[in-house]
C-alpha cells in the first residue's frame, strides 16, 4: 500500500489517508480513495484468513493474495 501511495508523492498509505479531511479538493479526493482502498484491502485479507482457518481454501501464495486484492482507483 505504501508503494502505491508513493506513486502520488505521499510518504506512505497512512499519510495519504490523512488527507481525507483536507480542504483541498484534489488532496481530499486522493485521501478518500486511499482510505477506502486501505479498508477494502484489509477486509479482503481478513476474509482470506477466515477462509483458510475454516478449511475452505489452502493458504494462498503471496502472489495469489496480491492478485485477489482490490485495485486503488485514484
Amino acid at each position: 500500500m505504501d508503494t502505491k501511495a508513493q506513486e502520488r508523492g505521499y510518504d506512505n498509505i497512512h499519510t495519504a489517508c490523512s488527507y481525507a479531511n483536507s480542504t483541498d479538493e484534489v488532496f481530499q479526493a486522493e485521501g478518500i480513495a486511499c482510505l477506502a482502498w486501505r479498508d477494502s484491502v484489509w477486509r479482503k485479507c481478513y476474509s482470506l484468513l477466515d477462509e483458510v482457518k475454516a478449511g475452505k481454501r489452502a493458504i494462498p501464495t503471496l502472489e495469489e493474495v496480491i492478485a485477489e486484492l482490490p485495485v486503488l482507483v485514484w
